[in-house]
């Protein structure tokens, strides 16, 4: 299988094990194209051999502004934001450290 089928099977192999349900074959395509890149961003860091690994969670096939319209809530008075000691990044979110996990090698 080449690098596009199998990337493919992979988007597919998601969007089941997270109940996805696209409404048609366009708006797959488009959410395919937000997959893709972030599944060679998964590759890349894990070819570095670093100390962890990322893997595709629930969130892979969505933009930044997706997942923030849909997934984050108001903003927390708490410690954190209150003194800006963490900002979210994409990466955290979209590509998630430690969710479920997928080791390409």
């Amino acid at each position: 299988m080449d690098g596009l089928m199998f990337d493919f099977f992979f988007f597919n192999y998601g969007t089941n094990r997270y109940g996805r349900k696209y409404q048609s074959s366009e708006e797959m395509k488009h959410k395919y194209s937000i997959f893709a890149p972030s599944l060679e961003t998964i590759r890349s860091h894990n070819n570095k051999g670093l100390s962890y690994t990322l893997g595709v969670n629930e969130y892979a096939d969505m933009t930044w502004e997706e997942f923030r319209k849909n997934k984050l809530g108001a903003a927390q008075q708490c410690s954190a934001t209150k003194k800006g000691n963490h900002k979210l990044t994409i990466r955290e979110v979209i590509l998630g450290v430690g969710h479920f996990k997928v080791l390409f090698n």
